[in-house]
């Protein structure tokens, strides 16, 4: 007779440590870069694209363009695939500028709240399978 014991998952741990990693990172990048912005897509993307549309606007806050991406979404056949617009507003002062607006109370690592900084999309397209490359032509 044998007792076989099974082994608690290491996939919650791994989960841990992968957000411990991430949340070093994003609290050391501001050290790092002049800017970051992070969406989380519902499902992961195959391709990217920024598109060459520019549109320069101006907030009582901020100064900032809106500029648009391209997204496509791989569900794996659990859901029906879409191609993504979205539009990124970027702030377009200078980087010494945006250091005297950033503000460390917006969530846990800080943000400039307002206009600039967001990403939203603006439009869904239904595409039979995985999109595994989409270009702006």
């Amino acid at each position: 007779f044998e007792i076989i014991m099974a082994r608690p998952s290491d996939e919650s741990s791994d989960q841990k440590l992968i957000n411990e990693e991430y949340k070093v990172w994003k609290k050391n990048s501001p050290f790092l870069y002049d800017l970051i912005m992070s969406y989380g897509l519902e499902w992961p993307s195959l391709t990217v694209q920024w598109l060459p549309e520019k549109t320069d606007c101006k907030d009582e806050n901020i100064d900032y363009s809106i500029q648009k991406i391209l997204f496509g979404t791989n569900t794996g056949d659990q859901e029906t695939n879409h191609l993504l617009i979205a539009e990124a507003k970027l702030p377009t002062c200078d980087a010494e500028l945006l250091q005297a607006r950033y503000s460390d109370s917006h969530d846990v690592y800080g943000g400039f709240g307002g206009a600039a900084g967001k990403v939203d999309i603006v439009q869904r397209i239904i595409h039979d399978g995985e999109v595994n490359r989409a270009r702006f032509m």
